[in-house]
C-alpha cells in the first residue's frame, strides 16, 4: 500500500466493529472538546476482514500559547492481551462461583499486607474495626486475631511453607463460627517473566478457611453425650450414639467437600480442554489446581477408608486377577520415580501363571501406599518392587511383595508407631511432605483382612524395606478366561472400545442434578463428548421428562429437593412402559461412605459413580450402559 495513502473518514469508520463505533467516537469527540489525553480499546477490521482488539492512546500537541495545533495518537494491537485478560477474568469468576456455593473462605494478601482477593464467609476473622470492604485494606490494620496475623507474617517472610490457624468469630445468630485456616505462600508474579530471578519469589499469602463449626459442635455434642452416658452407666448407648454422630458427620463432610471438589475439577478439566486459549502461566495454575484438588480428594478417601476399617464396614472382593495386571498398575510409580531422577526396578520370581482370587483394587491401594511413600521420601538412589512366590499347593499361592528404597530412613524408636492412625515419623515430615498419617494404618488393616502379614524395617539415613506376605486362593479354571480386571475397570480403560461403531450424537442423556454449577460442568463435559443432553433439577422433573422423550441413559443425583433421585428411580422402575422401566440409570452422588452404593442399587439404579466424576470415567460408563441396554434388547427380542 502507498505509504502516503490516507483513508477517508468513511473508510476508517467502516473498519470499526459496529458495537464499538459509538463508544470510540464519543471518546474521541470528548477528548477534542476537553483537550485531555485519552486511552481507549476497540475492535477494528484487519486486512483479512477479521476484527482485532487495538489500543489507541492520544495526546494533544500545543503551541507556545497553549492552543492545540494537532493530535498525536499511538495505536497498538492488543488482541492477545484482551483475550488473556478475559480468560483470567473467567477463571476468577468461576473460582468465585465455586467458593460462593461452598463452605470455603479464600483470602489473598500481598507482600504489602493488603488484601487483594476475598470470597466466602463474613466476617472471615475478628476485626479491630469493621471496614466497608476488605479488598484493598491493610490486613494487619483490620485483623484482631493475633495467631492469624502471625501466621501470615511467617508465610510472607518464608519462615513456614504451611501454617494452620483456627479462629472463632460471631456467627450473627448468637453463636460462634469456627474457621480453620491453611496459609500457604503465593509464589511468582504473572507479570514477571519466568526467566527473571524474582519469578519464583513469594508474592503474597493465600489463606483458605474451612468452616468447621459443625464439626466442633458435633465433637462437643459427642463429648457431652459420652459424659452423660458415663453418668448413667450406659456406655453401650453412648458408643452407638457416638458412632451415629461420626457417620452422620462423615456423610455430611463427604458430600460437602466432594461437591465443591467436583466443581473445581470439572472447571479445571474444561479449562485444560481449551488450553490453547490460556497463557502458559495460567495453564500451570490450572494444573496445580487439579493436583491440589486430587490431593484433597485422596485425603477424604483415606479418612473414609479409615472409618470403614474402624467400624468393620470395609469388605473385600474375591475376583480373578493376574499378578501381571497388578504390576501394570504399579508401573505408574516407575514413571514418578524416573521424574525425580530415581532408578526404579521390578524383580519378579513367580512361577504360577494363572489367575488368583482377590480384591485387585485394594491390592493396588496397598502397593500405591507403599510405593508412594518410597518415591516421596527418596531424594536420590533407587526404589525397587520385588515379587517372590514363597509356596504353592493345589488351591493356594503365597506371594511376598517387597518394596525397598534408599530414602531418608526412619529412626528405630519411631518404627513401632508408624502403623498407628494419624501418626507420622515427625512433625517436620508432616510439614515438608504432607499427608494424613492414615496410609500405613489402612495398609496394615487391608493386609490383615487378606490374612497376610506386613513388616517394616529401616535405617535412618540409609533407607527402608517393607515386606508384605499374602496368601491367594487360585481362581477356578472356568473363570480364568474371563479376565482379571477389577469390577468396572475394563469399561473405564478404553472409551473407544466401548463406543466402537456407535455415534455419540445418537445417545441422548438426561441429567438430573440440582447443583447448578455441577449441572453446568457435567452438561459441558457430555456435550464435548458429542452426546445430546437434557438437564432437569429434581426427581419429579426427571420422571416427567422420561415419559415425554426417549433417552439412552439417565444420570441421577441422589439428593435433590422435593422428589429425590432414589424416589424418582423407583417411580421410573414401576412404569408399565418397558422403554421407560428398563432405562439405564447411573447414580451420581457426592457421598462415598459404606451403604451409599447399596442404597442406590436397592432403589433400582443400574450403577453408581461417586463425585467428583472425571470426564473420561463418565463417558466410559455411559457407553457401558448403552452397550448393556442393547444386549438386553437383543436377548429379549
Amino acid at each position: 500500500m502507498d505509504e502516503h495513502y490516507r483513508p477517508s473518514v468513511e473508510e476508517w469508520v467502516d473498519k470499526f466493529h459496529p458495537d464499538d463505533l459509538d463508544y470510540a467516537l464519543g471518546v474521541y469527540l470528548g477528548a477534542m472538546k476537553s483537550g485531555e489525553d485519552f486511552a481507549i480499546e476497540y475492535r477494528i477490521k484487519d486486512a483479512h476482514g477479521v476484527f482485532r482488539w487495538h489500543m489507541c492512546e492520544g495526546r494533544a500537541h500545543r503551541d507556545s500559547e497553549g492552543e492545540i495545533t494537532f493530535w498525536v495518537a499511538n495505536i497498538n494491537k492488543v488482541d492477545r492481551l484482551v483475550k488473556t485478560r478475559h480468560d483470567a477474568l473467567l477463571v476468577k469468576e468461576r473460582t468465585k462461583a465455586v467458593l460462593a456455593g461452598s463452605e470455603l473462605t479464600l483470602l489473598t494478601i500481598d507482600t504489602d499486607l493488603r488484601v487483594t482477593f476475598f470470597e466466602g464467609k463474613w466476617p472471615p476473622f475478628n476485626f479491630k474495626s469493621h471496614p466497608p470492604k476488605l479488598v484493598g485494606e491493610r490486613f494487619h490494620d483490620l485483623c484482631a486475631d493475633q495467631d492469624l496475623r502471625e501466621g501470615v507474617r511467617k508465610v510472607l517472610d518464608g519462615e513456614d511453607e504451611v501454617v494452620q490457624v483456627q479462629t472463632v468469630t460471631d456467627d450473627g445468630k448468637g453463636g460462634k463460627r469456627h474457621t480453620r485456616y491453611r496459609l500457604v505462600p503465593l509464589v511468582g508474579d504473572p507479570s514477571i517473566p519466568a526467566s527473571h530471578p524474582d519469578a519464583t519469589a513469594i508474592a503474597g499469602c493465600i489463606a483458605v478457611g474451612v468452616d468447621v463449626s459443625e464439626r466442633i459442635r458435633a465433637e462437643e455434642e459427642l463429648e457431652k453425650t459420652r459424659s452423660q452416658a458415663a453418668e448413667l452407666k450406659a456406655s453401650e448407648l453412648a458408643a452407638r450414639e457416638a458412632s451415629r454422630l461420626k457417620t452422620d458427620f462423615l456423610t455430611t463432610i463427604s458430600h460437602e467437600i466432594r461437591t465443591p471438589i467436583a466443581g473445581i475439577l470439572g472447571i479445571c478439566e474444561l479449562l485444560l480442554a481449551d488450553s490453547d486459549r490460556l497463557a502458559e502461566d495460567q495453564r500451570a495454575l490450572v494444573e496445580k489446581g487439579v493436583r491440589s484438588a486430587e490431593i484433597l480428594l485422596d485425603l477424604v478417601g483415606a479418612v473414609l477408608d479409615f472409618r470403614k476399617v474402624e467400624t468393620g464396614e470395609l469388605k473385600l472382593e474375591a475376583k480373578p486377577f493376574r499378578l501381571s495386571d497388578l504390576l501394570a498398575d504399579a508401573s505408574l510409580f516407575g514413571v514418578l520415580a524416573q521424574k525425580k531422577g530415581l532408578e526404579f526396578a521390578e524383580n519378579v520370581d513367580v512361577s504360577f501363571e494363572g489367575a488368583l482370587l482377590g480384591d485387585r483394587l485394594r491390592l493396588r491401594q496397598i502397593l500405591a501406599n507403599a510405593l508412594g511413600n518410597s518415591v516421596k521420601f527418596t531424594r536420590e538412589g533407587k526404589v525397587s518392587l520385588n515379587l517372590k512366590q514363597l509356596s504353592e499347593d493345589d488351591s493356594r499361592v503365597v506371594v511376598r511383595f517387597e518394596i525397598c528404597d534408599t530414602g531418608l530412613g526412619i529412626d528405630e524408636d519411631v518404627l513401632p508407631t508408624l502403623f498407628t492412625p494419624f501418626k507420622q515419623a515427625s512433625a517436620g515430615t508432616a510439614r515438608e511432605y504432607g499427608g494424613s498419617g492414615l496410609g500405613l494404618s489402612i495398609t496394615k488393616n487391608l493386609v490383615e483382612l487378606m490374612d497376610g502379614a506386613i513388616d517394616l524395617s529401616s535405617t535412618l539415613g540409609e533407607g527402608s524395606r517393607m515386606t508384605i506376605t499374602i496368601p491367594f486362593n487360585k481362581a477356578p479354571a472356568s473363570t480364568t478366561s474371563q479376565g482379571g480386571a477389577a469390577d468396572g475397570e475394563e469399561g473405564h480403560e478404553d472409551v473407544e472400545e466401548r463406543r466402537r461403531g456407535r455415534r455419540p450424537e445418537d445417545v441422548r442423556v438426561l441429567l438430573a442434578e440440582d447443583n447448578e454449577l455441577i449441572s453446568e460442568i457435567v452438561n459441558r463435559q457430555l456435550r464435548k463428548a458429542g452426546f445430546v443432553v437434557d438437564a432437569v433439577h429434581n426427581g419429579q422433573e426427571a420422571v416427567d421428562k422420561v415419559q415425554q422423550h426417549e433417552f439412552s441413559v439417565v444420570l441421577m443425583d441422589g439428593q435433590m429437593p422435593g422428589v429425590d433421585g432414589y424416589e424418582a428411580t423407583k417411580q421410573i422402575r414401576r412404569s408399565c412402559d418397558p422403554r421407560i422401566r428398563d432405562l439405564p440409570i447411573v447414580a451420581l452422588t457426592a457421598s462415598a461412605i459404606a451403604g451409599d452404593r447399596e442404597r442406590c442399587l436397592d432403589a433400582g439404579m443400574s450403577t453408581y459413580l461417586a463425585k467428583p466424576v472425571r470426564a473420561k470415567e463418565l463417558e466410559a460408563t455411559i457407553w457401558e450402559q448403552v452397550e448393556l441396554a442393547q444386549e438386553r434388547q437383543r436377548t429379549t427380542a
